[in-house]
Order: C-alpha cells, then sequence, then structure tokens
C-alpha cells in the first residue's frame, strides 16, 4: 500500500528506477566523456504504439537532439528490429552495443511516452546537457521545438528523409507488390482503422460491434467510400484496413460496380505491440505505409467509434501527399 502511494506521489523517481533495473546489465562505473547523445528506444519495456506512434517519437527525439547539438541514435530491437525494413541514409543512427553503456551521474532516464504534458521536463532536461540520454518516447513534439514553424509537417518529412531510406528486402518486396496492383501516378489511398470494432483485431482498445451491426457498420463505411470515389472522380484506389472483415466485404461489394477500381496490398494486418515476433506481418506494416505514402493523395474515414489514426497522415507527411479526414 506505502509503495503503491509513494508512486503516485514520485512517479519520475520510481520510473528512473525501473529503468535503472531493465539497463542494469549494460551500467558501467565509469564511461568515457565524449560528446553528449540522445538514444531513442523502442525495445521490450513497456508499450510503443504501432508504428506511426514510434515514427513520431523518432523523428521528435532526432530534432530534440540536434536542437541541443547531441548526437543521435536509435536503439529499436523490439518487436522487430528497426533496420531489416529501414536503412540509414545520410546519418549513422543505429545505436551499437558501446552506446547502450551507462554510468550513474553520466547518464538520464526520461520518458514522454503517451502523456504530452511530459514533453516540456524531457526538453528541459536534455537541455541541461547530460553525456547521456535515454529517451522513451511516442509523441510528435516538433510543434514545441518548432513553435514559430507553420508547417511542421515539411520539418518531419525532411527528417524521415536524412534518416531513412528502405531497406534492400523492403525496396524488393515493394517492387514486387506494385507488379500485382495496378499502381500508377494517379492511384488514391483510402484508410479505415476500425481496430476492435468488428472482432477481428487484436488491438490496445476493447471496442467490439455485435452480431448484425458489423454489416450494416461496413456498409455505411462502403457507402461513404463510393460517395468520394465518384465525387473526386478517382480512377484507382488501394485500400488499407485493419479488418480483414471489411477487406473481404468491400472485395464482394466492389464487384458490384464495374466503375469503381480498388486495390488491396495483400498480408495479413496486425499491430505492433500485440504481433508477437512475426517479420511477415511487420514486412506487411511498412509496405502499406510506403504504398499510401506513394499514393496522390489519401483519404482516413471516420465514423462512430472507429479511429483516428496516424498512420496514414503521417505517411502523406513523408511524400508531402494531400491528406484528408473523412468524417461522417
Amino acid at each position: 500500500m506505502i509503495s503503491a502511494i509513494s508512486k503516485k506521489i514520485f512517479p519520475s523517481f520510481f520510473q528512473t528506477l525501473s529503468y535503472i533495473k531493465f539497463h542494469r546489465k549494460n551500467h558501467r562505473f565509469f564511461i568515457k566523456d565524449d560528446h553528449p547523445v540522445l538514444i531513442v528506444c523502442f525495445d521490450d519495456y513497456g508499450l510503443h504504439g504501432g508504428l506511426a506512434d514510434r515514427l513520431k517519437g523518432i523523428i521528435s527525439a532526432y530534432n530534440l537532439a540536434i536542437q541541443n547539438n547531441y548526437q543521435f541514435k536509435i536503439h529499436f530491437n523490439h518487436p522487430f528490429t528497426l533496420d531489416t525494413y529501414l536503412s540509414e541514409f545520410s546519418i549513422n543512427w543505429k545505436a551499437q552495443g558501446t552506446d547502450l553503456k551507462w554510468s550513474f551521474g553520466k547518464t538520464k532516464f526520461l520518458t514522454a511516452r503517451d502523456n504530452p504534458t511530459s514533453v516540456l521536463s524531457v526538453i528541459q532536461a536534455v537541455q541541461k546537457k547530460r553525456i547521456k540520454i535515454f529517451l522513451y518516447t511516442n509523441l510528435d513534439f516538433l510543434h514545441v521545438l518548432y513553435p514559430n514553424s507553420t508547417d511542421t509537417g515539411v520539418i518531419w518529412k525532411n527528417s524521415f528523409h536524412k534518416l531513412f531510406q528502405p531497406s534492400a528486402l523492403l525496396v524488393k518486396e515493394l517492387d514486387k507488390a506494385k507488379l500485382g496492383l495496378c499502381f500508377s501516378n494517379e492511384t488514391v489511398g483510402f484508410h479505415t482503422r476500425f481496430t476492435t470494432l468488428l472482432g477481428d483485431f487484436e488491438d490496445v482498445t476493447e471496442r467490439v460491434l455485435y452480431g448484425s451491426e458489423y454489416d450494416s457498420f461496413m456498409k455505411i463505411v462502403w457507402k461513404k467510400m463510393i460517395d468520394i470515389y465518384k465525387g473526386y472522380k478517382l480512377k484507382h484506389v488501394l485500400l488499407f484496413s485493419d479488418s480483414i472483415r471489411f477487406i473481404e466485404f468491400v472485395k464482394k461489394e466492389s464487384i458490384k460496380y464495374n466503375e469503381v477500381n480498388i486495390s488491396i496490398v495483400p498480408g495479413v494486418p496486425a499491430h505492433s505491440d500485440r504481433s508477437g515476433n512475426d517479420e511477415e506481418t511487420y514486412l506487411k506494416t511498412f509496405l502499406d505505409f510506403y504504398f499510401l505514402s506513394e499514393t496522390k493523395q489519401i483519404f482516413l474515414f471516420k465514423t462512430g467509434k472507429m479511429y483516428a489514426s496516424a498512420f496514414s497522415k503521417y505517411a502523406a507527411n513523408v511524400s508531402g501527399s494531400p491528406f484528408h479526414l473523412i468524417e461522417f
């Protein structure tokens, strides 16, 4: 009881103790005084969110590092290794074994994960120039780092392309998938995020529809898609969804509309925090992200308890493609 109360009164202290325990195997009594380094971490300590959340954290941490003259590293080994799908481009960001060594007095563990109110304290701590920072974040706080910017999406885009390029594996799979998708410069992305609503996707939410609600709900979303397709006079759509149930529904319904040209990237969707060690699943996530980023424009459909996913919004940031949130 005392411990629970203490954790509520001194959350930062107990959070730090927890990080120290998790990273204890890499503790050294002394580490070399060198240029300050900020390491953003995605390991098996806690939940980090999906791919978009992780990329938000990386881009924010990178800009925080360069603003304060820190070296920047990424430690991303759970539930997959990031460089399997994204390779270094102009910055050597991959944390090596020696980068993970730390010492009391010369290291600080910081958290800005799921809680925007913690961002300012993290920024202030980094400005104190500790020799090494381990940062856990999945937030986009570019608007805090660049308060006078009118378009942080451009900063996000430029940062992403400095850090990343698709790995050889991802390039190979993208090229292979394009052959069967009729992908062109006229292709538009449609995105739906049902989370658990349709009962076929494991997520951190627990919202579920029941029985006949499935069909009626899917029909509502499908009707809005047809309205957008015709209203914008689209020629080809790639559908991205976290629900296999909805994907199969669209396949059947689209047969009735000869003038509607809809393709679907093959694979089974899953959430990064819920997928174990299935590399094929993560490959699907990265294929979806890059395909979305290459579409002419992107529409995210949201109604009822559907989720306003950041996935397609940040895919649009990668290329600067127009992004539309369709709420109905």
